[in-house]
């Protein structure tokens, strides 16, 4: 009678003895890879806190030229 279960179906692999590094992962790469994903994060973050409130600054002659290209708009649509 075989005991279910109890060895692993493939020892060849189940033998084998890995360093495991942090939280279980054997490849730096992948903990470099959740590193800058934490980094990247904090950084949006903090350049989001940082330019929250901040609008477009636009000079007086750039809004005037704003302004005369709409009006130029609206004369322009009610001639069509």
């Amino acid at each position: 009678m075989t005991k279910p279960f109890t060895e692993p179906v493939n020892k060849k692999y189940s033998t084998k003895k890995t360093k495991k590094l942090m939280l279980g992962i054997n490849d730096p790469g992948v903990i470099l890879g959740y590193l800058l994903a934490v980094v990247g994060l904090i950084a949006c973050v903090v350049y989001g806190a940082l330019n929250w409130n901040k609008g477009m600054e636009t000079s007086t002659e750039e809004i005037q030229r704003d302004l005369d290209w709409e009006e130029k708009d609206e004369h322009l649509k009610e001639e069509i």
